[in-house]
């Protein structure tokens, strides 16, 4: 029942949901003129910032749950956002299938969204244990975040992500019919794994029975909590 870009706290654990990796362009503009007074926007960057900031020194609050099991894909910025936020790690690592070559892509991030890329964002940091839900639906940056986690130490919970590791662009044909492509940067793992076909959760929250599926504990957040303490303990 939580809505997009929104979060519900359950006992210990926030569960955060993102529908999809997309950002208020505009809203960001008019915040970055002056990010001292002005609000943040209230899209999924913004959102989770600001329960970030909420919660952070409330001692009974132990975990943040990134729920993109509904989430199709969208901008690798926001990954690279949601990335920063959890554990400071901002980068792309990717395959370029036309030069052959790997590349790997550092950034820079406003941690504190003062306006400044400065000491002071490294300073930021949010004593939560991370964790993200994924499904078979997640995919293309809803594959990435999984991928960044998982070689992060973050745990992932859930199922399989869906896979997609190319950057989509937009094309035309010679008739003037839209098209969409994946473009020549394939997405991989630092160590040069390949996630194509999805990234495997840390703890599976779906049982298999002789065939048949389980999804009783798939939003199950007090189940999930257990299953963090888990990890992170072990």
């Amino acid at each position: 029942n939580v809505a997009e870009n929104s979060y519900e706290l359950k006992g210990d654990t926030l569960f955060y949901r993102m529908d999809q990796f997309d950002f208020d362009i505009y809203d960001w503009n008019d915040f970055y003129k002056n990010p001292l007074t002005n609000q943040m926007p209230k899209d999924a960057v913004g959102n989770f910032k600001r329960m970030l900031e909420k919660y952070k020194d409330n001692s009974s609050v132990k975990n943040v749950v990134v729920d993109i099991s509904l989430n199709p894909g969208g901008y690798g910025d926001i990954v690279c956002a949601f990335m920063g936020l959890m554990n400071g790690n901002t980068y792309q690592h990717s395959y370029d299938t036309v030069n052959e070559r790997q590349i790997t892509v550092n950034y820079e991030f406003d941690k504190n969204f003062d306006g400044k890329f400065d000491e002071q964002d490294a300073e930021v940091h949010y004593d939560f244990n991370f964790a993200v839900l994924c499904s078979g639906y997640s995919f293309s940056c809803g594959n990435l975040l999984p991928a960044q986690a998982k070689e992060s130490g973050i745990a992932l919970l859930d199922d399989k992500s869906g896979g997609g590791s190319c950057a989509v662009i937009d094309a035309s044909s010679a008739e003037g019919l839209y098209i969409r492509l994946s473009c020549q940067d394939h997405l991989l793992g630092l160590d040069g794994t390949d996630y194509e076909f999805g990234v495997p959760v840390d703890y599976s929250l779906v049982a298999e029975t002789a065939g048949q599926y389980d999804f009783t504990n798939f939003y199950n957040i007090p189940y999930m909590s257990l299953k963090i303490k888990q990890f992170y303990s072990e």
